[in-house]
């Protein structure tokens, strides 16, 4: 998604890593399940139907 991490106009990450393409910077990527855990905005459980 081109300038953020949401294609939605709407949302808050629309644009929100629009800063960092234009000094052609990337967002960190995390790996490690622990720090995903604790560092996430938010969540979400799915359970089976």
């Amino acid at each position: 998604v081109p300038l953020g991490s949401s294609g939605h106009p709407g949302s808050p990450h629309f644009s929100d890593q629009q800063e960092m393409w234009a000094k052609v910077e990337t967002i960190p990527q995390l790996w490690d399940w622990d720090e995903i855990a604790t560092t996430a905005e938010t969540t979400q459980h799915l359970l089976p139907g």
